[in-house]
């Protein structure tokens, strides 16, 4: 995932950074400080000892500044706050609160965290966006997505970074819980979010049988003994936690190896009645939002598993 800077912006002093772009830190903050050049920042507001995330910002320029500065309550004398940050463009967003997003159990000044994907949208018209754009061009130009261009033009451009520039395990997460819910699927997303403590990384709610959801980022899946063991244990637990699961498994690809292996494992599991097991692309799943966006499709669910290699 991309890196970000929390930063506590008490109230009092939130006209500086809303109105002129600019904010500071003591002298004992100047190892981060010197990180944030270039850096994705957001705002948080404590209220009632809990942190709320209020807008954010990409730096522009750090700097030195031994002038008081007034908006800060700063009359005369060195400032307390010198190590000044200016912010290219800055913006506000309705309140969220930290805890959707970040462990924040005590206060602070400054943090390093990744910035989640439900956010990364406020920062459209930066470099990384820029630069996925132009690589979702050359993919059409040099026809490396499968599909025509004015359908591709229906995916979101944060969907398709997955397949042209790469991603982390918990960004591809992230992504896929995204392109579910624009699917129309009520998804739960589980996995990192809960630290991967004995459960599968996401989970579709509302459905009659229960679905559940491993998600590998890997163009070339390959079930191995440890992964084999572990999604039976996933279906298990679930079989006994409720009824018979659907479980499905996404990856950027699959070993052609592997298929073989992942069809066995499904005659195992449908043949005790444990669950029924398919095994889906995640491009195949990008490929069905053109047609949900042209009101082709009646049941995500159905078309999901009408995708299985298995």
């Amino acid at each position: 995932m991309v890196k970000c800077y929390l930063i506590s912006t008490p109230r009092k002093n939130q006209r500086t950074i809303f109105e002129k772009g600019l904010w500071g830190f003591e002298d004992k903050y100047e190892d981060v400080w010197r990180k944030l050049l270039g850096a994705y920042t957001l705002f948080l507001e404590r209220k009632d000892n809990e942190y709320w995330i209020i807008g954010g910002g990409i730096v522009r320029k750090v700097y030195k500044d031994e002038n008081p500065n007034p908006d800060w309550g700063e009359t005369r004398g060195r400032s307390k706050y010198p190590l000044r940050i200016e912010f290219e463009r800055v913006f506000r967003i309705s309140s969220v609160h930290s805890r959707d997003y970040f462990e924040i159990g005590h206060s602070f000044t400054v943090l390093e965290a990744e910035l989640p994907l439900e956010l990364e949208k406020y920062f459209v018209g930066d470099r990384a966006v820029f630069n996925l754009l132009a690589r979702i061009s050359e993919a059409i130009a040099f026809r490396e997505l499968a599909m025509p261009s004015e359908e591709v033009a229906l995916i979101p451009p944060l969907l398709l970074k997955p397949i042209l520039s790469g991603v982390s395990s918990e960004e591809f997460e992230d992504i896929c819980c995204t392109a579910l819910r624009l699917l129309g699927l009520k998804v739960e997303h589980l996995g990192y979010k809960r630290r991967y403590e004995d459960v599968w990384d996401l989970e579709i709610k509302g459905r009659v049988k229960p679905v559940i959801i491993d998600v590998k980022n890997s163009e070339s899946y390959s079930l191995t003994v440890d992964e084999r063991r572990k999604l039976k244990d996933y279906v298990e637990k679930k079989s006994k936690e409720d009824k018979a699961p659907d479980m499905i498994l996404i990856a950027l690809g699959f070993d052609n190896t592997s298929i073989d292996s992942l069809k066995e494992l499904k005659r195992e599991l449908e043949g005790a009645g444990i669950a029924w097991f398919y095994a889906v692309k995640y491009y195949d799943i990008i490929s069905l939002l053109p047609k949900k966006a042209k009101d082709a499709i009646n049941d995500p669910l159905e078309n999901l598993k009408e995708c299985s290699v298995i």
